[in-house]
């Protein structure tokens, strides 16, 4: 198949960039405030709803940013050499929630049942169901997919060497806004919860060049939110939870960053055994052929 011609433009991009700033740091914040002020005996559903109320605004400036640029999200995230990939989506999303599912239970020492009421924990499953793909949707946009497509358009980097700088990049990008989390604080070494920040976003982002979209990293990060905020969260959590397990083991260690590590991993073999990735990033023969005749 033979890509597509066509550009994004850098200027509305970046309109489209501080926008979505406005709408996350400025307006949803007071918009939250107002709601907590609003239900302030509404537990931990108000508190992540109000939590949630900032990316929210933040995806909705992005809608309507990208429509007047005549583009729309799902194309923002999977370029225009094919459409967005939902079934590839849907598979590494399965593939990093089933990781998650083994690691914690490998580490049943450290989990423990919340008390919780289980009426409350429905509740806040189905709340953590219908807002987390948006917050973390709204994350992927603003730190990995747009910032690449204002500096390469539509076409990403098409060798490992040119994906150097946005690899390191939207880490630090997506290391930023962490800096302040509980966990940073509460850990013994406060570089390791930043670590674990800087390569899962800096491997979301080698991810989204390899495979020429950002399903993967959207899919994923959707997955870890959610595992994380409905079944085992942890006592160091930023996020006011109503899970229904609690770990209190350290949610940022060395083995922390090995396991996520290696989902990446899991998930880059899939990638090629699917088909998804372009030849420059394959290992081996195994590439996606719409992209055979790419240098």
């Amino acid at each position: 198949m033979e890509r597509k011609s066509g550009s994004f433009s850098a200027a509305g991009g970046i309109i489209s960039l501080l926008a979505a700033l406005i709408a996350w740091l400025l307006i949803g914040p007071l918009a939250a405030g107002a709601l907590l002020h609003a239900f302030s005996d509404g537990g931990n559903a108000a508190a992540y709803i109000a939590l949630n109320i900032p990316y929210m605004l933040m995806m909705l400036s992005f809608a309507l940013a990208f429509r007047l640029l005549g583009t729309g999200i799902p194309e923002a995230i999977a370029g225009k050499s094919h459409g967005f990939r939902a079934g590839y989506a849907a598979e590494c999303a399965a593939i990093y929630l089933l990781a998650m599912i083994i690691i914690s239970l490998l580490s049943l020492d450290t989990i423990a049942w919340n008390p919780v009421p289980v009426r409350n924990k429905l509740l806040f499953l189905l709340l953590v169901l219908l807002i987390t793909p948006i917050q973390t949707t709204a994350e992927e946009i603003l730190f990995r997919a747009l910032p690449m497509r204002i500096a390469y358009g539509w076409k990403l980097p098409r060798t490992a060497l040119e994906s150097i700088p946005p690899v390191i990049l939207t880490g630090l990008l997506f290391t930023f806004p962490h800096l302040l989390n509980p966990e940073v604080e509460a850990a013994g070494n406060a570089l390791l919860p930043l670590l674990y920040y800087f390569l899962w976003g800096a491997a979301a982002a080698f991810l989204a060049i390899a495979t020429d979209g950002f399903e993967a990293p959207v899919a994923m990060h959707a997955a870890n939110n959610i595992y994380i905020a409905a079944a085992v969260n942890y006592t160091s959590s930023p996020l006011p939870t109503a899970s229904f397990f609690i770990d209190s083991g350290n949610s940022a260690d060395a083995a922390s960053i090995a396991c996520m590590l290696a989902i990446f991993l899991i998930i880059y073999l899939h990638s090629l055994r699917s088909g998804q990735v372009l030849p420059p990033f394959a290992f081996r023969k195994r590439a996606d052929k719409r992209y055979n005749g790419i240098g």
